[in-house]
């Protein structure tokens, strides 16, 4: 996860490495893990999307969710020495 933070903003020409293109690139990624998440829960694993977000409450759904903070600002936290705000 951390390679790639540092990877993929440096060969995407065209996106700014500033600290807010940053974030949007973690949320975009975010926004594609949880579609991913989500149809692999419900299409293969067969559970609801209630019994998903259900599973958010407990402890290791907490963890998933603090995870997914990190999965999201990576981008922003390993380039900040190089992003130009």
């Amino acid at each position: 996860m951390m390679f790639s933070a540092v990877w993929v903003p440096s060969k995407i020409g065209s996106v700014p490495i500033d600290r807010w293109s940053l974030v949007k690139m973690g949320l975009i990624a975010l926004g594609l893990l949880i579609i991913a998440d989500i149809t692999v829960g419900t299409g293969i694993r067969g559970i609801t999307w209630a019994e998903q977000f259900a599973y958010f409450a407990t402890p290791a759904g907490l963890m998933y969710l603090g995870l997914l903070a990190v999965f999201t600002l990576m981008p922003a936290l390993i380039n900040t020495g190089n992003a130009a705000d």
